[in-house]
């Protein structure tokens, strides 16, 4: 099953119509997987994945930057007080060609 301490995300990225811009929103069934001990609250913790999705998709797999799309997260595998907020972080987007991450079409787990 792995280390239940080592955070995890999920994520489906649609495409959006042309000059809409990034919409990202949270689709997380189980919210008890939500850090709340670290981010205070799920709009904080939305707050907090939406920016590293914006940041990250700055600069795709080519280098040019991602626009114009629909990022839900779907999964948050955060489930231990031992990982740290940092590693969250660090996990919440990680790009595809990162030695952590497991693409799986349009939906990725890592």
């Amino acid at each position: 099953m792995g280390d239940l301490s080592v955070p995890s995300a999920g994520f489906r990225i649609s495409p959006a119509a042309v000059n809409s811009g990034l919409a990202f929103r949270l689709e997380i069934e189980d919210l008890v997987t939500i850090p709340l001990f670290i981010y205070k609250s799920v709009i904080e913790f939305q707050k907090a994945m939406e920016q590293i999705v914006r940041e990250t998709l700055q600069q795709g797999l080519h280098g040019w930057r991602v626009t114009d799309c629909g990022v839900a997260m779907t999964h948050s595998g955060y489930v231990s007080p031992s990982s740290t907020a940092s590693a969250s972080r660090r996990i919440a987007f990680a790009k595809p060609w990162q030695e952590h991450s497991v693409p799986c079409g349009p939906c990725c787990v890592v």
